[in-house]
């Protein structure tokens, strides 16, 4: 028996986040456990990726953020998601090969958890911002010709919607290939809620379809 290639198109995208990214109880009814009804598959970034007819790389943690992981008791917590970047499995402290998958996009879909409960621990705007920025140089050090795409939503908009939108148009506005895609609330108003309040697959779908065409500009794919 032989393997049969299907070959490439040489499009590569990489997706950062948490819960969501995941998939993360979007194939289930509420009340549902989550961990039963997740499915990575079809979640918005692997959607992204099928619509472009890109290979992609999931990098996704559930409850991870930018520096504040959910319902931590310090505003910075000490293995937020960036920690895990420069790392080939998560458990295991082997620096990953940047060089083996290089994509042309990444897009980061973080904050969320770091505003969780209890709000008396949220980081503060400028302990957030850096961390993001932070981050965003992080990406483009280990891919120095990728474009990076800053998602926020829809599970939680205020404050980091704002916060996330001010560092991708601050970056933007150097001539940085950064640009910001909102998700608005009602992407989740309309399609309904999974599993502990993250979105269903039609919500993913939602989630895709936004995200499309602002990296096709940029991509030109």
């Amino acid at each position: 028996m032989s393997l049969i290639s299907i070959g490439s198109t040489g499009r590569r995208m990489e997706f950062l986040g948490a819960s969501m990214t995941c998939g993360f109880g979007n194939e289930g009814t509420p009340p549902c456990d989550p961990i039963k009804f997740e499915n990575s598959w079809l979640a918005w970034g692997p959607d992204i990726a099928r619509h472009f007819g890109a290979d992609y790389h999931i990098e996704a943690w559930s409850g991870k953020g930018v520096v504040r992981n959910y319902g931590d008791h310090h505003p910075i917590s000490v293995d937020p998601l960036p920690s895990y970047f420069p790392l080939t499995v998560a458990t295991e402290k082997f620096e990953w090969k940047f060089s083996d998958f290089i994509p042309q996009a990444v897009v980061i879909n973080l904050g969320t958890n770091d505003f969780s409960d209890p709000k008396s621990s949220q980081p503060t705007r400028q302990q957030f911002q850096n961390g993001y920025r932070n981050f965003i140089r992080a990406i483009q050090h280990a891919y120095p010709n990728v474009t990076v795409f800053a998602q926020c939503g829809p599970m939680l908009i205020d404050p980091v919607c704002g916060y996330i939108e001010e560092v991708a148009m601050e970056l933007k506005s150097q001539k940085e290939q950064v640009d910001y895609i909102p998700l608005p609330e009602e992407i989740l108003k309309k399609t309904g809620y999974g599993c502990d309040g993250h979105p269903t697959v039609n919500g993913h779908h939602m989630i895709a379809d936004i995200s499309i065409p602002i990296i096709s500009r940029w991509l030109g794919w």
